[in-house]
C-alpha cells in the first residue's frame, strides 16, 4: 500500500523482498516530489523487471527457482534468505548457496556467522559450495544440522541432486552466491538438462 496525501493505492511488486519495498518506496517519493501523479507511480513500480541474476525467480515444475547470482555478501545473503523465507513463497525450502567472495579477513567470521543463522531456518536441504563456505558448513555440523547439508568445494558436486530435488516439483529453491562463484553456470546446467 502506497499513501500520498490521504490517498491510499495498492502496487503489486513483481521483485517482493522486503528490501525492495523499502527501495520501491524511495522510488515512488522521487517520483512523486518530481510531480508524478499515484497512477504513474503505480504503473511505473509494478512495470518494474529486476535485473538479470538479482532475485530471478523462474518457476519450473511447479518450483520457484530463485537466482541471485550477482553479488553476494552477509547483508544481501541475509536479505535474500529473509525475502525466501516469507509468505510470499512455499515450502519444502532448498537453499544452494556459494561463498561471498572480497571480505578480506573477515571472511571465515561472516560465513560461520551464516551457518549459525542458516541453522535456525526451516530449510529442507542446504547445498554449500566454495572454499569460504567451509566455515558455514562447519557451523551447521556443530548445530546439529549435518544431516540436512551437503558441502563441496564445487556446486557440480551436487547439482545433479539439486535437479532431483527440483524435479520432484514444488518447493522454493535459492541459488546465490557471489558473481565469481558463476552460479549462473549452474542455472544453465540445470535448464540445459530438460525439466
Amino acid at each position: 500500500k502506497l499513501r500520498y496525501k490521504g490517498e491510499f493505492i495498492d502496487v503489486r511488486l513483481p521483485a517482493d523482498a522486503r528490501h525492495n519495498h523499502l527501495n520501491a518506496a524511495a522510488a515512488a517519493g522521487a517520483a512523486l516530489a518530481s510531480g508524478l501523479d499515484l497512477a504513474a507511480v503505480k504503473a511505473g513500480l509494478e512495470a518494474y523487471t529486476p535485473p538479470p541474476m538479482r532475485l530471478q525467480t523462474l518457476k519450473i515444475k511447479g518450483a520457484a527457482v530463485i537466482l541471485d547470482a550477482y553479488n553476494a555478501n552477509p547483508a544481501s545473503m541475509r536479505a535474500a534468505l529473509e525475502s525466501v523465507f516469507s509468505p510470499a513463497f512455499q515450502k519444502p525450502f532448498y537453499l544452494a548457496l556459494g561463498d561471498m567472495k572480497e571480505l578480506g579477513e573477515h571472511s571465515q567470521k561472516y560465513h560461520a556467522e551464516l551457518g549459525q543463522y542458516l541453522a535456525g531456518l526451516d530449510a529442507e536441504k542446504i547445498f554449500l559450495a566454495g572454499p569460504e563456505m567451509k566455515a558455514a558448513a562447519a557451523e551447521l555440523e556443530r548445530k546439529g544440522k549435518g544431516a540436512k547439508m551437503v558441502y563441496a568445494q564445487s556446486p557440480e558436486a551436487w547439482a545433479g541432486d539439486l535437479r532431483a530435488a527440483i524435479l520432484a516439483g514444488g518447493g522454493t529453491f535459492l541459488i546465490k552466491a557471489s558473481r565469481s562463484m558463476k552460479f549462473e553456470k549452474l542455472m544453465e546446467w540445470l535448464q540445459s538438462h530438460k525439466f
